[in-house]
């Protein structure tokens, strides 16, 4: 499984979720950059932070977008990463 955060720089929302360490995500996306555009529509991204969970096949196991805290984030990384 593979948890992908969309964010910007500019986002200061997006800041409190930048530990990639702390949060156990594996890739950032900068919406801003126009290589990521196909993948943009391709997931319906359209608030940041969103974070994104797909399982190997790449389906999609999950998403959250703009969560409250870190909590809120956590909570759901523990759902998704148990189905």
């Amino acid at each position: 499984m593979q948890i992908i955060r969309f964010c910007s720089k500019w986002c200061n929302k997006c800041k409190i979720f930048s530990d990639k360490k702390l949060l156990g995500y594996d890739t950032d996306v900068d919406i801003d950059l126009p290589s990521y555009k196909k993948t943009i529509i391709k997931y319906q991204i359209s608030i940041i932070p969103t974070f994104l969970a797909l399982a190997d096949n790449g389906r999609i196991k999950g998403k959250l977008s703009n969560p409250d805290d870190l909590e809120e984030y956590f909570k759901w990384k523990d759902k998704v990463t148990q189905k």
